[in-house]
């Protein structure tokens, strides 16, 4: 026969998670006292940091690892004050969020389980009457709607809809006297409180278990044994044997992916939903216990967020190694970032397990340091592990958890006593402590520089500058910084403080010659900035040497352009050295660059005449010699029809042939009139072809007799052939004056003949 032992030490470690998309209900407030009943520990509550301190609860107490229940603008609390005669004085209290004044208090409860159509089911233990109950509280005038008589030590509980799910235990004597331990998961009706169903299991362990709900199944751990069962009849599904025993204070995490549950050796395992087989398995630390069947140090519990797994490693062997907070893929379990959480170790027989909280988009964790008397807040972006906000608090985490709701975060804490903290732990002062995010002003980041030119370098090595982070606002700024591309570095690549200096270092060994553009990205807890960051690389090599002359004529120099194309990037110049010689782009720094050369004819003169110029580039050394010919003055020939003086700059001059008018075209001696304006002619008797050069070096060829010229070998059509009078050649007036680049007028009256050219000066 198995003797029932009813005791009153309450061993309690529930989680919570904000309900919300990220959970099973459709809202930032709890229904229960822990988390949603998949225990993701995920809301989307509202409470961003920065955090200030609010208030606390002073040395009243909690009783141990009692979590808070917080909805809307009030959270419930369970309290206690020192025992009187062996008996803890308990209490939950209501109170306000915003100013944590006492609404009303219950006494003798000490559980806030869940909040149900606006009333709250609890736990107590009835001194006067000597036993333990489960009441529905009425939320306001706190009447008893319905009570169950509670004759167990409770591990945990969970609302579910209409349904009240909990696991509890009972200690027992077989008939040989020997411990034994029953485990009870059970489901009662949160409308009246009926039994629904109940399924026990016998153990002989000391330590405790912990279960989830998710979708229509319940899982649950005791000892290395996990369960499946059935939420609305307790039936079980399957159970499996763990080669490692599942982690005190680490609770089972339900996902439609899988189980996560952690062992006692850090070892985070996804199991199957269908079966239990393992989908994947994660060592967090290689901390180990020298008991691990019986030690009761717990390990961390995971949150989620989307397909991402948040959790705090237990330590490590080595105990200056700080705990770790990672961020792990829900499908494959594999590290998408680490972040080692400083002034952190593995504290032997003192350490507690923690449990990560995201709401709305904030990653919270919270872990003892090395004394294991303080604790330290943080605050990551769950995106890349940058650290948000962090704050020190006296004391530990009691129980580990944060419940969260929309401006306020509040959590139990244990500030040890000393004096008594080896001899007499019970001698601790618990109390609870909310933070809110409303009214406090957050940090502002400030970078000077909005973008960063490293310049023009030819050198393959790496070159920096660096950069200022400042807070221009308040608290402390904080976050981390990214670069676009391989060859740009920033170091650190994170930063805490409100005035930071950054290094950015450009690898120019990496890049090919060109124009590199790239981006360092600024990402903090005082907002986002981009600095856009260029460099020029000339390629490392000697430039190519070149050399030309152009030769201008000066009738050419009004319309004259000179073109260098310079192939692929280039950086460089142009030195020139001639007062009318102007260049465009002087300075360049690109891809196929062009340099155009033109004359300012108004500073050209015949006595400076030449002038270079050099175009020096990382790929390119280019010297050009410039030099403007065919200089001449302006002319003007009068000459009249059958005259033979003509006026050539108002000088007389007597003609041989003067000029005629034959079948209609007026014709004037070639000869004359080509070498007034500075042009050679030249005659050949045997094929009777008259051939000169213009000055803008197109070649006329032209023969006595035919009415077909040639400019440039191009056949052109003559008014009238040339002919040879007085031994003297005549060719029409016209195409003279045009090829010899004259202007032409007749005056028919007077008949005289007037060619003007301006000259080149």
């Amino acid at each position: 026969m198995k003797k029932f032992i009813i005791a009153l030490t309450v061993i309690i470690a529930i989680n919570f998670a904000p309900q919300g998309s990220f959970g099973a209900s459709s809202n930032a407030s709890w229904s229960m006292a822990g988390c949603t009943p998949d225990r993701r520990h995920a809301s989307s509550a509202k409470i961003q940091p920065p955090l200030d301190y609010s208030w606390d609860t002073g040395q009243e107490g909690s009783i141990w690892a009692v979590p808070p229940l917080a909805s809307g603008s009030a959270c419930y609390l369970g309290m206690s004050k020192p025992p009187e005669k062996g008996i803890y004085q308990t209490s939950i209290q209501k109170r306000v969020l915003s100013s944590g004044s006492i609404a009303w208090e219950y006494k003798e409860a000490w559980w806030p389980w869940a909040l149900y159509k606006g009333d709250l089911i609890c736990q107590g233990y009835s001194n006067e009457k000597q036993y333990s109950w489960v009441r529905r509280i009425n939320g306001e005038s706190r009447a008893t709607v319905w009570e169950i008589e509670w004759l167990r030590y409770t591990i945990g509980a969970i609302i579910d809809g209409d349904i009240i799910y909990s696991l509890s235990y009972s200690d027992v004597k077989d008939d040989n006297d020997k411990d034994q331990r029953i485990f009870f998961f059970q489901a009662h009706s949160a409308e009246n409180g009926k039994l629904i169903w109940k399924k026990s299991y016998e153990h002989n362990i000391t330590m405790v278990p912990w279960f989830c709900i998710q979708g229509d199944y319940l899982y649950g751990s005791i000892f290395k044994t996990i369960y499946k069962l059935d939420k609305n009849t307790g039936a079980e599904i399957w159970k499996i044997q763990s080669n490692e025993r599942i982690g005190r204070g680490s609770y089972i995490v339900g996902t439609e992916k899988g189980i996560l549950v952690n062992t006692v050796y850090d070892r985070l395992n996804c199991i199957s939903p269908e079966d239990g087989k393992t989908i994947w398995s994660k060592r967090l630390s290689d901390y180990e216990s020298s008991d691990p069947d019986n030690c009761g140090m717990p390990s961390g519990t995971p949150s989620i967020l989307g397909n991402r797994v948040y959790i705090v490693s237990r330590g490590s062997k080595d105990k200056n190694q700080p705990k770790v907070v990672y961020c792990l893929d829900l499908g494959t379990g594999k590290t998408v970032w680490q972040v080692a959480l400083q002034g952190t170790s593995t504290i032997e027989g003192s350490d507690i397990g923690h449990t990560t909280t995201v709401a709305n988009g904030v990653l919270y964790t919270m872990t003892e340091d090395n004394s294991g008397l303080n604790t330290k807040l943080r605050a990551f972006d769950p995106e890349n592990g940058m650290l948000l906000w962090q704050d020190s608090i006296p004391g530990v985490p009691n129980p580990s958890e944060m419940t969260v709701v929309s401006g306020y975060l509040v959590i139990g804490m244990e500030v040890h006593r000393l004096e008594h903290k080896e001899t007499d732990p019970v001698k601790s002062d618990f109390s609870y402590r909310c933070y809110t995010n409303i009214g406090v002003k957050p940090p502002v980041l400030y970078v000077e520089e909005n973008e960063l030119n490293f310049g023009y370098t030819n050198e393959k090595k790496a070159i920096s500058k660096k950069i200022k982070i400042q807070n221009d606002g308040t608290g402390e700024l904080s976050g981390v910084l990214t670069s676009d591309d391989d060859w740009l570095f920033v170091s650190p690549t994170q930063f805490s403080g409100n005035n930071t200096e950054i290094m950015v270092i450009a690898d120019i060994t990496k890049l090919s010659p060109g124009i590199h553009k790239s981006a360092i990205n600024i990402k903090s807890n005082g907002g986002k900035k981009t600095i856009p960051v260029l460099v020029a690389f000339g390629g490392g090599q000697e430039p190519q040497a070149k050399s030309e002359k152009v030769v201008i004529r000066c009738s050419e120099t009004q319309t004259f352009k000179k073109i260098v194309k310079l192939s692929g990037y280039n950086h460089g110049d142009v030195t020139v050295k001639a007062p009318w010689l102007i260049v465009n782009p002087i300075v360049f720094d690109g891809e196929d660059v062009s340099v155009v050369f033109i004359i300012n004819k108004n500073l050209l003169s015949k006595a400076n005449n030449t002038g270079t110029a050099q175009i020096k580039s990382n790929a390119f050394k280019i010297d050009l010699s410039f030099e403007v010919v065919g200089f001449s003055d302006p002319m003007t020939i009068i000459m009249w029809i059958g005259k033979d003086e003509t006026l050539v700059n108002g000088k007389k001059v007597k003609l041989e042939a003067p000029p005629m008018i034959t079948s209609g075209v007026t014709v004037v001696p070639i000869r004359f009139v080509a070498e007034s304006f500075g042009v050679e002619l030249k005659y050949e008797a045997s094929t009777k072809v008259i051939s000169f050069v213009t000055e803008t070096g197109k070649k006329i060829e032209l023969k006595i007799g035919s009415k077909m010229a040639l400019i440039d070998g191009t056949p052109v059509q003559l008014q009238a052939a040339p002919q040879i009078v007085k031994g003297k050649t005549m060719i029409p007036l016209r195409f003279v004056s045009e090829a010899l680049g004259a202007s032409v007028n007749y005056n028919a009256s007077s008949k005289q003949i007037t060619l003007t050219k301006p000259g080149c000066k």
